[in-house]
């Protein structure tokens, strides 16, 4: 913009010099007063006025406070924004040229606005993932498809299939839209060969849908064996014989169908690989899992889905769905990483939309969506298990700075206790005794089943290098040298969650709803049970420190409920049980330590040794083995 002069080219402010001294400036270049001095005559420098719309300068604010632009809704964690590095793509810094060029006074005034552009002065957007983003070089890949026949299973079996989905996880994160699920099904079955159900992804999604929920059912097909066949030895199967388990088959076929469109995402292909990678545990395939989740979590930052975007032009009930969508990848993203104790693709804080929730959701669309508060509770469940998953990662290094631990565990509890109690009143239950019958009697039993088993498996991980402590400290008779009172209510705790999942899982056997080829389930067996395994072997040589007349029988039922799913072909259980026997091991023989009467025990016995052993042994022990 040209400077502004008044009085024929003389200036609009006074020189620095006759501004300092306050006198009058002639205002001429150099002025009356600095040309008699013999001074340079220097003015100061005037800001250019630039006229841009107040929607951009709010723009521009917001990203400088690290926040959305406001849009009336408020963020589950208030964060700043994580985004610290500008997209250094070409066509977006083109784009933001263009888009400053605009905001000029000038450029306002010469151009005209693109045609069809009503929203000129909106920051620009650009549709990642889309068709037409950017111009890349096409590979045969991309368009390749080989022939192939995809057998359906009846549509009787398949509709069971897609309710046993339902009844055991379709309430824990958002998979889809069901209503679109089913109605796309049903056309598939209906009208095998047009060309919308030949959708290549959507069948990918359809099979491993298949898969799990073959994987819920409780009964596999009679066999009758006829001629010679050898006779089976100790009930096992013949190694060669030995069935797939249940869901493989289909789960090969939409790997086949799996075809990654990089360039071009969608939300399908996200949708299609949170389901493989909930599946992949029934293999007790972690590493794929885990692989999966990442890509996963790739695509939706691709997308754009972890941020709030006002300019999205979509209906309520798809902003609900995206939103919905990314943090189902979130959760699975920290919950694969964490299980084998590697760097989870989500940046901590990177989220900033809100819970999901059912308000805003017309009637219509309802039937789309199960219940937030279901998934609500998941995610923050997540975000606390983050937050322990760093002290526990940690505990190595303090293990003996007992008040340094306290300090470190005691908010996290609290959060996971608040979490809990603070349920809504159709989702809060007292399990302590097994699952009360008007919990049982809910159609969403199993999904609240497996929400207070993921709950209390968590208290399990954060209290059990205390509880191991204690334990060892009493059966050394090194009773004096940690502040045994608080770890005995820390170590109470961690007993109470593991007989409480335990009779979870009783329960959830007795009413035929143990998911046996479920890696969470025996997982969560393990874990409980070599907690009240050495919680026993304790009480057996110093009565009444975590005694309770029924924790026999409860380790027997559930030893034997692990080991039926063991009968049943689960690759996790086999590998849980063999560890379980480890464990069982390592306590006999602490118990003939402690019955040989050495003395002094502390001399024979390395009290951090064994403990390190104990935690070896278990999948979910990040500070030893990198694998939780």
């Amino acid at each position: 913009m040209p400077e502004i002069r008044r009085n024929g080219g003389r200036k609009s402010s006074a020189c620095r010099r006759c501004h300092k001294q306050k006198v009058k400036c002639t205002r001429d270049n150099p002025c009356r007063n600095c040309r008699t001095a013999h001074v340079d005559c220097v003015y100061p420098e005037r800001e250019k006025l630039v006229m841009v719309p107040e929607s951009y300068l709010k723009t521009l604010e917001a990203s400088h406070d690290g926040r959305e632009p406001s849009d009336g809704c408020s963020r589950p964690d208030s964060v700043p924004s994580q985004h610290a590095v500008e997209n250094s793509a070409a066509e977006v810094f083109v784009a933001r040229v263009k888009q400053l060029r605009q905001h000029t006074s000038f450029s306002v005034a010469l151009d005209p606005p693109p045609v069809g552009d009503s929203e000129s002065n909106n920051p620009p957007t650009y549709p990642v993932g889309h068709a037409h983003s950017h111009e890349y070089f096409p590979l045969a890949y991309d368009t390749s498809q080989p022939l192939l026949s995809i057998h359906l299973p009846p549509f009787p079996y398949a509709i069971h299939l897609l309710e046993q989905v339902d009844i055991y996880m379709g309430h824990d994160y958002h998979w889809f839209r069901w209503q679109n699920f089913k109605d796309r099904m049903e056309c598939t079955y209906k009208n095998p060969c047009s060309a919308e159900v030949k959708d290549r992804l959507w069948l990918c999604q359809l099979l491993i849908v298949f898969a799990l929920g073959e994987t819920f059912v409780s009964y596999r097909a009679p066999e009758i064996r006829l001629g010679t066949c050898p006779p089976r030895t100790n009930g096992q199967e013949d190694a060669n014989r030995s069935p797939s388990p249940p869901g493989a088959t289909f789960f090969e076929h939409a790997l086949v169908l799996l075809k990654l469109p990089f360039e071009e995402p969608t939300l399908a292909y996200i949708e299609a690989l949170n389901l493989a990678t909930f599946y992949s545990y029934s293999l007790n395939r972690k590493k794929t899992a885990y692989t999966y989740a990442g890509m996963s979590a790739r695509v939706c930052n691709l997308l754009r889905l972890d941020q709030v975007s006002p300019h999205l032009s979509c209906a309520i009930s798809e902003r609900e769905h995206r939103k919905r969508v990314c943090w189902t990848s979130y959760c699975l993203d920290k919950m694969t990483s964490s299980e084998l104790g590697l760097v989870s693709s989500f940046r901590p804080g990177q989220i900033e939309l809100e819970y999901p929730t059912n308000d805003v959701i017309p009637v219509e669309d309802a039937v789309q969506f199960h219940e937030a508060e279901f998934f609500h509770a998941r995610i923050q469940l997540t975000l606390i298990k983050a937050e322990a998953d760093v002290f526990i990662d940690m505990w190595h290094s303090i293990q003996d700075d007992i008040p340094d631990i306290e300090r470190q565990v005691i908010p996290i509890m609290t959060r996971l206790q608040s979490l809990i109690s603070n349920l809504p009143a159709h989702m809060s239950f007292d399990c302590e005794s097994g699952m009360p019958e008007d919990m049982t009697r809910m159609p969403t039993m199993r999904s609240l089943a497996s929400l207070y088993l993921r709950c209390h498996h968590c208290f399990i991980l954060l209290l059990r290098p205390l509880f191991l402590k204690h334990i060892a400290h009493i059966l050394s008779d090194d009773i004096f040298s940690i502040p045994q009172e608080n770890l005995q209510t820390f170590s109470n705790r961690c007993v109470l969650a593991a007989r409480t999942n335990l009779c979870i899982l009783i329960g959830l056997w007795d009413r035929e709803r143990i998911a046996k080829f479920g890696f969470w389930d025996s997982l969560h067996l393990f874990s409980s049970l070599t907690i009240l395994s050495l919680a026993m072997t304790t009480n057996r040589q110093r009565l009444g420190i975590f005694e309770k007349d029924t924790d026999f029988v409860t380790y027997s039922t559930a030893k034997n409920l692990l080991y039926d799913m063991v009968r049943a072909g689960s690759l996790a259980s086999k590998e849980h049980a063999k560890m379980l026997s480890d464990v069982e091991a390592l306590g006999e023989a602490l118990e003939a330590i402690q019955t040989q009467g050495m003395d002094p025990p502390t001399e024979q016995w390395d009290m951090d040794h064994w403990i390190e052993q104990v935690l070896n042994l278990d999948p979910t022990s990040v500070s030893y083995n990198s694998l939780e």
